[in-house]
């Protein structure tokens, strides 16, 4: 299991007080492999290696990002896996 780096900072008291300013919370499923954090060690980057990883969405924070996408509100990602995820989702035109 990996560690959560990019929510570190992200504790109970902290999600609180930002749902208290209104921000709307969700969380997606990240299933992240070692190969995260191997650090590429070629000169042609379409030689490194890279594991496959998934990601779960719940219809219930798929149709919350669709929404808040349709009323063009901000959606900010924490870490660069969770980036790549709702990218993925953007591109394959899932909602």
């Amino acid at each position: 299991m990996a560690a959560p780096t990019a929510g570190l900072h992200f504790t109970k008291g902290l999600i609180n007080k930002l749902e208290k300013k209104g921000v709307k919370i969700e969380y997606i499923t990240l299933h992240i492999g070692l190969g995260t954090f191997r650090p590429v060690q070629v000169e042609d980057l379409n030689r490194h290696q890279m594991d496959s990883e998934y990601f779960e969405v719940s219809p219930k924070t798929s149709m919350a990002i669709h929404n808040a996408r349709k009323r063009h509100k901000k959606i900010i990602a924490v870490g660069t896996s969770t980036v790549r995820a709702l990218e993925t989702i953007a591109i394959s035109g899932f909602q």
